[in-house]
């Protein structure tokens, strides 16, 4: 689930008899399979913490859990954000049920450790969405790389010159 887009979703999971018949057995696993797909995120949170739970509490997958909860909010926020230009802090909290407060501070440690490509304003309370700027990013690559490549020169006319 982690790595499926949201169409691979429907046609892996949960379209799929085999995942079917475990969603039979285990309905908070069905609920949290089809809350992100429905974009129903409050009650994604909910059964992403009854996962963080028994993640926990299972001897395989507890030292996965910390990472394993963090992308899935990052896939959450990303499902919703990318629909809008900007969204409000406050609408997209009462959508995953935390404060804005909790919102703000989780979106921001992810948006600084560049996992999303949005921008908090503070001023008017929204998330922003900021499309990165391939040429700049380009430009960036090749002052860089142009940087090295002079050094390297350098240090040969110097030997050269010896």
């Amino acid at each position: 689930m982690l790595v499926l887009k949201r169409a691979d979703l429907k046609t892996q999971l949960i379209t799929n008899p085999d995942v079917l018949q475990a969603f039979n057995q285990d309905h908070a696993l069905e609920e949290f399979v089809f809350s992100l797909y429905r974009g129903d995120f409050r009650e994604f949170f909910k059964s992403l913490a009854l996962m963080e739970t028994e993640m926990r509490g299972d001897m395989l997958l507890h030292a996965h859990y910390g990472y394993y909860v963090k992308e899935m909010k990052i896939k959450a926020y990303d499902q919703l954000l990318s629909t809008y230009i900007s969204l409000n802090l406050s609408y997209m909290a009462e959508q995953f049920g935390v404060t804005e407060e909790y919102l703000e501070n989780d979106v921001y440690n992810i948006i600084s450790s560049r996992r999303l490509s949005y921008k908090i304003d503070k001023i008017s309370g929204k998330i922003v969405n900021v499309q990165p700027n391939r040429r700049s990013h380009m430009l960036d690559d090749i002052f860089k790389h142009g940087d090295v490549l002079l050094n390297r020169i350098q240090k040969l006319s110097r030997v050269i010159n010896i």
